[in-house]
């Protein structure tokens, strides 16, 4: 079975290519979304990538059944020519951390009294706008090199335990497909740690597999 195994090789190889790929671009994207943030927060929040993955639904659910206690959740949905969702995922108190951390650098403390596990208003309002800020970047970036129109919903927020916040977004592309896209990106700063999740639906996953394959939008073959 000589043909077999070296049609195997070649489609890993191929496989191996294009996630490499796709890394770079999302590297480059990240990279455009925390220099928006320290921008936004007056260097208050900086943001860099621990690592970039592919997984499916399979994968992720234990990662995420896993964790004791509830996360923000902000969705921010992508449209046009490319279909699909960001999701924000940042464990609760970190994200406390975190809109704490940009309240006080704009001059909004919260009085010491709030309770301990609430969200107010202005704490989703911060971190509504660092998610859309972060979507708006990656979609930038992605309509720029992929060539590709790339429009955002505004952000979405929830608080509740991390699968059961996400599971209605990935149920919805699996109606589409039984194949699912994801890149987990860690993001990290002083004030907490979070995930990032990139689902394009099934179209929108072989335009870009497509497009990174036609050509050298990043300056190289």
């Amino acid at each position: 079975m000589p043909e077999e195994k070296e049609v195997k090789s070649n489609g890993k190889e191929n496989e191996d290519a294009y996630l490499s790929e796709m890394f770079f671009l999302f590297k480059e994207a990240f990279r455009d979304a925390s220099q928006a943030i320290s921008r936004f927060t007056g260097d208050a929040l900086s943001m860099t990538a621990e690592g970039f993955e592919s997984t499916d639904i399979v994968g992720l659910q234990p990662l995420l059944s896993l964790q004791d206690g509830p996360f923000v959740v902000i969705r921010v949905d992508m449209h046009s020519d490319l279909n699909g969702s960001l999701l924000l995922l940042i464990e609760l108190n970190s994200a406390l951390n975190i809109s704490a951390h940009l309240l006080k650098k704009f001059g909004m403390e919260l009085a010491s009294e709030k309770g301990g596990n609430e969200i107010t208003e202005w704490e989703s309002s911060v971190l509504v706008e660092t998610a859309n800020i972060i979507a708006s970047k990656i979609s930038s970036r992605l309509s720029d090199y992929l060539h590709l129109t790339v429009s955002i919903s505004p952000p979405a927020m929830v608080t509740d335990m991390p699968w059961p916040a996400i599971e209605e977004t990935l149920v919805s592309y699996m109606e589409n497909s039984m194949s699912i896209f994801l890149i987990r990106t860690r993001i990290v700063s002083d004030a907490g740690t979070g995930l990032l999740l990139f689902i394009p639906d099934n179209k929108s996953y072989a335009r870009i597999r497509k497009s990174l394959q036609s050509g050298d939008m990043y300056g190289r073959k």
